[in-house]
């Protein structure tokens, strides 16, 4: 995977976390009095009672997304920060604070919302996959930079 396939795989796992919260979370939930607001409500429910009939376990709907949300977010900075080094190490800090903390700090009362492991464990997971997969692309870039300067 090379860095422009990369930015569009982020927002591919952007996307799908964003349908599963829009198709499986509840309606009490801030986004939908936006939808309202932007006149897409109709839209939304058509979508949402389509695919009613489908089943996801509890773990897909709730920790599920904000694993696929950090891992787009962490994979599409490190993209724009590939070639800077020490920019790159410094937001790929601000993406694992950003993720990580906001889970901790619901744990610790700070922030408003529920802790819970799976969430944390689904996104140390996904960051650490992010991390991989850029460093991943990091490696392939210097291995090509390499052959091209033979």
């Amino acid at each position: 995977m090379n860095r422009s396939t990369s930015i569009i795989f982020s927002g591919i796992t952007l996307t799908l976390g964003g349908l599963i919260y829009i198709c499986f979370r509840s309606e009490n939930l801030i986004m939908f009095q936006w939808f309202q607001f932007m006149g897409i409500s109709k839209a939304i429910n058509i979508l949402r009672n389509s695919l009613s009939i489908l089943y996801l376990p509890r773990i897909i709907i709730y920790s599920l997304p904000d694993a696929l949300w950090l891992y787009s977010l962490t994979v599409f900075i490190a993209m724009i920060w590939i070639n800077e080094r020490a920019y790159f190490f410094f937001w790929m800090i601000i993406c694992a604070f950003l993720g990580l903390g906001h889970e901790i700090a619901q744990g610790l009362d700070i922030l408003k919302g529920t802790f819970d492991y799976i969430d944390l464990f689904f996104l140390s997971a996904s960051y650490s996959v992010a991390i991989i997969h850029s460093l991943l692309i990091i490696k392939s870039q210097n291995h090509e930079n390499t052959k091209q300067s033979y």
